[in-house]
């Protein structure tokens, strides 16, 4: 579920298993030609949350995703599914998820990091022995430090170049990225620099 960048190492390393891989992210048109490259079959959210064994979840979140797998995306899932997911907590409802690891539709979830609220004393979540989180691990890996540190990179020589043309500030994202139409981040690729 989602095509983040982890997702594009991970669909190699499965496909080398031999698993069927099937997928959906809501930013990627399914006739994206990632999808062929990366040898996943595009289906539906339905088909795929139908269908699965196992679901992991690289979607990169935004606000308009929160909340995303709810009542009734689970309610659709394939009895005893498997859950693994790097992406921010808040794309599930809690309450959902909890219904859904309690009653047998999900086995188990396994989580890489989790908001503060997300399994405090109040949360549905607290206790449940099948819902596993791992402090945010995938922040850790080398890719992701070597990302990170390109995008600072990239993000102070575009001021340093902003500085020499007059402007006065710099936007905090690439806006063209940002219009109806644009490229999902997942399709941005790595960061390419220019000596100038």
């Amino acid at each position: 579920l989602g095509l983040a960048p982890t997702a594009h190492t991970l669909a190699g390393m499965l496909t080398g298993l031999g698993v069927r891989l099937i997928g959906y992210d809501p930013a990627v048109h399914h006739t994206a030609p990632i999808w062929e490259r990366l040898r996943i079959q595009p289906v539906t959210l339905t088909e795929l949350v139908s269908q699965s064994d196992a679901v992991s979840v690289q979607m990169l979140y935004a606000a308009r995703f929160k909340g995303f797998v709810n009542e009734k995306l689970l309610a659709a899932c394939k009895r005893g599914q498997l859950w693994v997911g790097i992406s921010r907590s808040a794309l599930f409802d809690e309450v959902a998820l909890a219904a859904a690891l309690s009653d047998g539709r999900i086995e188990a979830c396994i989580l890489d990091g989790a908001e503060d609220n997300f399994t405090g004393e109040s949360s549905p979540l607290n206790g449940l022995k099948n819902l596993f989180i791992t402090p945010r691990l995938g922040s850790y890996t080398r890719e992701a430090r070597l990302r990170a540190s390109w995008y600072v990179a990239h993000r102070m020589h575009e001021a340093i170049m902003a500085e020499h043309r007059g402007v006065d500030s710099l936007p905090s994202a690439p806006m063209h990225m940002e219009l109806p139409g644009a490229v999902s981040p997942s399709q941005w690729g790595e960061p390419e620099f220019v000596a100038r």
